[in-house]
């Protein structure tokens, strides 16, 4: 192969499908009011996968309100009442800083402003007060649509509880300005073991992403991304990416019976590694642009299977070590997969079988070797799907363990994905069983 990948030039294709990715996304803005203890940090967990009280970004904005993200490219934001306090807190001064962040919001640039607002109200207390119905009229004048959630309501199968019925029928008498058609919207968080009794499973999430749909369609792209509630949807996105690239890759030329030419191994594996990225952002995995750039990256240069794979690879990996990347964080994990590299290439090399029909499978997967090792385009393109379906494994995975994103390295993710790759073929994520998950 005499064609090179220089790594500025891909570094920068994948920095700019990263922005384009999150630009097309677009954000999800979200005020939460309600009283303290309410629920509203569990229901934000249970919804979005974000725990505000371990939130990266929770800048105060006002005194009763603040700014919650993960990092600053989070695609949800949500601005957090602190919480009324009966007998404490004015009125007035709740409703002047309720209108300071809506105008703010308004103000600034598009992406800022805030979509939508939940109420949150206890169920546990019974108590909907003056106060409460002040704010969701304040909000309503704003313009702002509202919708009222109760949580902590018991209930297993039709049967709900006495209390929350009690307290939705109070409530509707106030004939509030609520979206959603008016609906109360009743929702327990978390299953409740109850002493003695069964246990309350979790309900009313799923209604209330679609009510929360359907009053935000501006934000409906966001929404979707960010919830944690069903990854059917970012599945349905991650498999029209890979099909995407199929199509555009089948449009430059590349068939099933052709071999790659030098000069398309290097757009190939720009193409799977714009793909990777764009996959990351569609899940929203909440970690910042260049951290995505930097996994999905090192995720296509990662080992070569073959000598002439492992030397540009290793070349590429190398140059990622030095002084183009700014970040040293960054320059760290280069290092760790060059590490990683030269291990997994001692044991792989010449381990790795490569047929010429469209189901050949590589013993040892980083992307650069697939396309490297495949006779024709037709197998790579078929193995990279597999590898998109990999990494949407990857992707689930982390969501689900979020505590890794914290501490995440490239080596680790590496071994997500070769894990994946090897496990499921070209199986994506809710077709068959479930995959074995990788012992860290």
């Amino acid at each position: 192969m005499n064609e090179q990948i220089d790594l500025d030039d891909l570094i920068s294709v994948m920095s700019a499908a990263c922005t384009d990715a999150f630009a097309e996304i677009g954000r999800f803005n979200l005020i939460v009011f309600g009283d303290s203890g309410a629920g509203k940090t569990t229901l934000i967990n249970s919804f979005f996968g974000m725990n505000l009280g371990e939130t990266g970004i929770g800048n105060a904005v006002t005194p009763y309100i603040r700014r919650c993200q993960r990092n600053e490219d989070d695609i949800i934001t949500i601005y957090d009442n602190r919480g009324f306090e009966v007998g404490r807190d004015n009125l007035d001064d709740i409703i002047s800083d309720l209108n300071k962040v809506i105008t703010a919001s308004r103000i600034g640039p598009q992406e800022d402003r805030i979509h939508a607002a939940w109420f949150v109200v206890n169920t546990l207390t019974s108590r909907f007060l003056d106060t409460h119905m002040s704010v969701i009229e304040a909000m309503h004048k704003l313009d702002l649509p509202v919708i009222l959630v109760l949580t902590h309501v018991h209930r297993l199968g039709d049967q709900i509880d006495e209390r929350a019925l009690k307290l939705a029928e109070h409530i509707e008498s106030r004939k509030l300005p609520l979206s959603a058609d008016g609906r109360i919207l009743m929702v327990n968080s978390l299953p409740t073991k109850q002493l003695g009794g069964p246990e309350i499973p979790q309900h009313g999430l799923f209604e209330l992403l679609q009510a929360t749909l359907e009053i935000a369609p501006a934000a409906a792209k966001a929404i979707k991304a960010g919830q944690r509630l069903d990854f059917s949807l970012q599945r349905s996105e991650a498999k029209r990416i890979i099909k995407n690239f199929r199509y555009i890759s089948a449009g430059a030329g590349l068939t099933a019976a052709a071999p790659i030419p030098a000069t398309d191994v290097v757009a190939v594996t720009t193409a799977i590694a714009v793909m990777l990225v764009k996959i990351s952002v569609c899940y929203a995995l909440p970690i910042q642009k260049g951290h995505i750039v930097t996994i999905a990256g090192a995720t296509v240069l990662g080992v070569g299977a073959t000598q002439q794979g492992a030397r540009v690879v290793g070349e590429q990996i190398a140059t990622m070590a030095g002084e183009k990347l700014v970040n040293e964080a960054a320059k760290r994990a280069a290092k760790e997969a060059v590490k990683e590299a030269g291990e997994q290439l001692a044991k792989e090399v010449g381990k790795a079988t490569v047929k010429q029909s469209g189901k050949q499978v590589a013993r040892f997967v980083p992307v650069l070797n697939i396309i490297v090792g495949a006779v024709a385009a037709g197998a790579a393109l078929t193995l990279a799907t597999a590898v998109g379906h990999a990494w949407m494994y990857v992707c689930e995975f982390l969501l689900r363990h979020p505590k890794l994103l914290a501490t995440l390295e490239t080596p680790m993710v590496l071994r997500l994905f070769t894990h994946f790759y090897r496990r499921k073929g070209s199986t994506p994520p809710g077709e068959g069983s479930d995959p074995i998950e990788p012992m860290l």
